[in-house]
């Protein structure tokens, strides 16, 4: 499921809590900065820079910008791509004062607090 081809996206590259502006008082969305990462590629690497605990309420507002209407394999290309990146960067251990994705070991571990959370009905298929 992780492997199923789907449309390529126009994607933010880096998304992140440090690229989001809002307005604090009253609190709101006013827009996603940084955009120097952008690209063209599956929407799901979108979330790959977030704690993947964070990724399911990301979800419930991002079919507004990236649909994943019918998409059954959303979840399990998302929980890829955070493999992917916590296991390719894991040699080289964490990277001080970088974003949260910089530390491959936390990354990995997260996953694992994400499954014993029990994250939900569309994630249980994909658990350890």
């Amino acid at each position: 499921m992780a492997l199923t081809p789907v449309p390529i996206r126009v994607l933010h590259g880096d998304s992140q809590a440090t690229n989001v502006m809002v307005i604090p008082d009253p609190l709101r969305y006013m827009m996603v900065i940084d955009w120097g990462s952008a690209g063209w590629g599956d929407a799901a690497e979108d979330f790959a820079c977030v704690p993947l605990r964070a990724v399911p309420f990301m979800l419930q507002g991002h079919p507004d910008l990236t649909a994943f209407d019918d998409d059954n394999s959303a979840e399990a290309r998302i929980l890829w791509r955070h493999l992917q990146l916590g296991l390719l960067t894991l040699p080289r251990a964490a990277v001080p004062g970088r974003s949260w994705s910089e530390r491959p070991l936390a990354m990995l571990f997260e996953i694992f607090r994400f499954f014993l959370a029990e994250p939900g009905e569309r994630w249980a298929d994909l658990a350890p």
